[in-house]
């Protein structure tokens, strides 16, 4: 079944593969001038990131952890579940503690899990209606389904959202530090400068660049996160209308609803 593929192929983030590997890192731009410019606070020659915009990045949740159901009679898709606001902290004032991150990613793998298992079964009684023609329970077992889905989904995009807020709140940290020190070696005179000075500033520079480009490659990867998602719910959403349109045809056809009509004919003849 194609819904079935849908659920087995779609991606889990493994909170401890991302820390290792968050992001990707861009491409680092040749740098000839004056590393710490006054206008964007960061290496010049590298994409700027505005304190108040991309300091953190921020995305919203495309969908909560609410159920599907059927409100209207075209079949289409409602979803009873209010949009979280988004979980990513708009500015440096507002920290998620590391102890917090790291429980609620493990509530959530445990949350997935369990959710892996009732796939299973739910699967196999799926494959069962389906091959015994038993049409109304597998209709029922269908919204089931998909509700599991939506569930597995927001686990996984609050999961991958959980790792990007830790991996960004550490490079926070790290940032003013790395430039408050390179700063005051760029302010002493050259003629007073020690070798190991000249060694420390070029090592700080690098460092520098590294966290620039790794707060840059996190936004681009949480929009490319987006756009995943809107492709996922997308396709979700054209497979509830197609089986709310299916329980409307089974409605139109139901057995029992002719043999109703028959009846009433036939008592109107004798009448």
């Amino acid at each position: 079944m194609v819904i079935l593929l849908f659920y087995s192929n779609f991606p889990k983030c493994k909170s401890s593969e991302m820390e290792a590997n968050p992001c990707p890192t861009l491409p680092q731009n040749d740098t000839t001038t004056n590393p710490l410019s006054p206008q964007t606070g960061v290496c010049s020659g590298t994409p700027a990131i505005s304190h108040e915009n991309a300091r953190t990045p921020s995305r919203k949740p495309q969908n909560g952890c609410g159920r599907w159901d059927f409100t209207n009679g075209s079949g289409s898709p409602s979803t009873n579940a209010s949009t979280p606001e988004s979980a990513l902290p708009k500015g440096r004032s507002f920290c998620v503690p590391a102890e917090r991150i790291q429980q609620e990613l493990q509530e959530i793998e445990e949350h997935l899990s369990d959710l892996e298992k009732q796939g299973v079964e739910m699967e196999k009684h799926l494959r069962h209606c389906e091959a015994e023609g038993e049409e109304d329970a597998l209709d029922s077992l269908m919204v089931d389904w998909f509700n599991l889905i939506q569930t597995k989904q927001a686990c996984i995009r609050r999961e991958s959202e959980l790792v990007y807020i830790a991996k960004t709140q550490d490079l926070e940290e790290q940032q003013p530090g790395v430039e408050g020190e390179l700063r005051r070696l760029m302010d002493t005179p050259e003629h007073l400068k020690t070798s190991v000075d000249q060694q420390r500033e070029e090592e700080l520079m690098e460092r520098l660049m590294e966290i620039v480009n790794d707060r840059n490659a996190i936004v681009v990867v949480l929009d490319e996160d987006r756009l995943r998602e809107e492709e996922e719910d997308q396709q979700l959403h054209q497979m509830m209308e197609k089986l709310g349109k299916r329980r409307e045809k089974s409605k139109k056809k139901s057995p029992i609803k002719k043999l109703f009509r028959r009846l009433s004919k036939k008592d109107s003849m004798k009448n």
